[in-house]
C-alpha cells in the first residue's frame, strides 16, 4: 500500500515536469551551465608548471584526453598565453566563433 501511494504521489510531479512544455533553448542553458562548471574543475586540476605559450594538449597540463570533453561530447580548447590559460568550449553548435561559444579565462 505504501509503495502505491507513493507512485500515486509521484505520478502527477512527473506529469507536470513532462507536460511543462519546456523549450528547447532550456536544455541547452544547462549543457552550458554543465560545460563552465566542468571547465572551472577541469582548471583547478590542471598543472599550471612552465610551458610554452600557444595551444596546450591535455597531457601536457595534466589532464586527461577523454575528461576533456563538453557537455555535448566535443573537445575543450586550452590556448595558453602567459600566466592566463584560455579555454573554449564550441557550444552546441559545435561552430567556432559564434553566440554559443563558451570562453573562460584563468590565470595564475
Amino acid at each position: 500500500m505504501k509503495m502505491f501511494a507513493r507512485t500515486l504521489f509521484a505520478l502527477p510531479l512527473f506529469a507536470v515536469f513532462v507536460g511543462c512544455g519546456m523549450e528547447a533553448g532550456t536544455m541547452e542553458v544547462n549543457l552550458e551551465n554543465v560545460t563552465k562548471a566542468k571547465i572551472r574543475a577541469l582548471f583547478d586540476q590542471s598543472n599550471r608548471g612552465p610551458f610554452a605559450d600557444g595551444p596546450v594538449g591535455a597531457p601536457e597540463i595534466g589532464l586527461n584526453e577523454t575528461d576533456c570533453q563538453d557537455a555535448w561530447g566535443r573537445p575543450i580548447v586550452f590556448l595558453k598565453q602567459g600566466n592566463v590559460l584560455r579555454v573554449t568550449s564550441l557550444g552546441a553548435d559545435g561552430v567556432t566563433a559564434t553566440q554559443d561559444d563558451i570562453i573562460m579565462t584563468f590565470s595564475w
